[in-house]
């Protein structure tokens, strides 16, 4: 199993980094020979959203798992 590498401020020396991560995020205002190889760019410079949205989406996804598993169908 891969680790997870979160890379904040990235530079072109990073690279090396970049090519064994197995998700790569980057913000908006990062490099631009980032942004063609990224996974997810971020519309905000702030990490802190993308996890809060993360964790928002975990909420969301168990209550409808919840409601799914406990309805009578």
């Amino acid at each position: 199993m891969q680790a997870l590498k979160l890379l904040s401020k990235h530079g072109l020396n990073k690279s090396p980094a970049i090519e064994e991560s197995s998700v790569v995020i980057t913000e908006k205002n990062s490099i631009d020979a980032l942004k063609p190889v990224a996974d997810i760019v971020l519309l905000s410079d702030l990490i802190t959203d993308f996890i809060n949205a993360t964790i928002e989406s975990h909420k969301i996804f168990r209550r409808v798992y919840a409601l799914f598993y406990s309805s009578n169908i």
